[in-house]
């Protein structure tokens, strides 16, 4: 089967859901694993918009992933500050060993928040396209 930005779109949807669905959960999902789902959310959605322009990203970390989506489509400040914060947490291809950044519960809200707005802004470079 070939893997179309649909396909990573609605991956995206199904880890957003699966975040939002975790928190309930608390005694079977921690906040780093809540975290690491959430990012593949945003991953996946961030892919999505990227297939969809027929391009592949250079980099394959969010923040790097939404640098590169601000030369093709506009991002506001707003939504980058929160890429920024976002990537705070991530720790995995430092070349430092580095303690894990794990977020509190407060942080962790912020986090899947934000996946909504991933979604709207996805929809915005995909769907508004494709009505046109």
């Amino acid at each position: 089967m070939e893997k179309d930005w649909k396909y990573y779109y609605d991956e995206g949807l199904k880890f957003g859901e699966t975040a939002r669905r975790s928190i309930e959960k608390k005694e079977k999902f921690n906040n780093e694993l809540v975290y690491n789902v959430a990012s593949l959310s945003i991953e996946r959605l961030f892919l999505s918009i990227f297939l969809y322009h027929n391009k592949l990203p250079q980099l394959d970390t969010i923040g790097g992933m939404a640098r590169e989506l601000c030369d093709f489509v506009v991002v506001d400040r707003g939504f980058m500050d929160e890429v920024r914060f976002i990537s705070r947490f991530n720790y995995y291809c430092s070349l430092e060993f580095e303690a894990p950044r794990i977020p509190d519960d407060t942080q962790i809200l912020r986090i899947l928040d934000f996946i909504n707005d991933v979604i709207e802004f996805t929809n915005r470079q995909i769907y508004t396209e494709v009505a046109v």
